[in-house]
């Protein structure tokens, strides 16, 4: 095993430059700048201050990395469920291919965009979404009607008050609109069958004067 260089060494203090014990006068006044202890024959210094100044900024280093580690792990799976949920609705909501429909329907918003472009700032914005949203609904259908619904469904849950206006004014719309056509199909049998009524008469008094 090997040997100590300072294992025969007394452990007591030394006047620095000095190979003599300290004096306990001057022990004590050293003893102000800090505890000692000896390793292998060698004096340590420390300084209690300085470890105390360490430590704390140990602790608060070490609290500091266990917060922002456990936000960013927080913010991380808070990113992953929301990722999640994009890719679900996007799934339920996309029900047809979506190549080549979505260059068709990309085509459509752009001609309008081109054919409004010296108009208006509205009129600029709102013919490319008609042309986007019309392509869209001939191209893709089923996924028309999805988007509907989950636009529908959101107007419910943001403004409820604004949706029910809209849902009673579309139903009146549709519900006049109804009867107008109905008035008019009723309309068009009494005048076809007037007309029917007239060209039988005219028949028959042609048929009459024949004879």
């Amino acid at each position: 095993m090997a040997r100590s260089f300072y294992e025969d060494d007394d452990k007591v203090l030394t006047t620095p430059g000095v190979n003599t014990p300290m004096p306990s006068k001057l022990e004590e006044e050293e003893k102000l700048h800090g505890n000692h202890s000896f390793v292998q024959g060698m004096v340590v210094r420390t300084s209690p201050v300085i470890e105390t100044y360490t430590k704390e900024l140990r602790k608060w280093l070490h609290d500091k990395y266990a917060i922002y580690g456990a936000e960013w792990e927080t913010q991380k799976s808070s990113f992953n469920n929301e990722w999640n949920n994009v890719k679900r609705e996007v799934a339920q909501t996309v029900a047809d291919p979506v190549l080549p429909n979505l260059i068709y329907i990309l085509t459509a918003a752009l001609t309008g965009s081109i054919l409004v472009n010296r108009r208006s700032l509205p009129t600029r914005f709102i013919v490319p979404v008609i042309t986007g949203g019309a392509a869209t609904a001939y191209f893709m259908p089923n996924t028309f009607r999805n988007l509907d619904k989950k636009l529908d469904q959101f107007e419910a849950q943001v403004a409820p008050q604004f949706h029910q206006e809209r849902e009673r004014f579309v139903n009146e719309d549709v519900k006049g609109f109804e009867e107008e056509f109905k008035r008019g199909i009723r309309y068009a049998n009494g005048a076809l069958q007037m007309s029917i009524h007239d060209a039988r008469l005219k028949l028959a008094s042609l048929f009459s004067d024949d004879k």
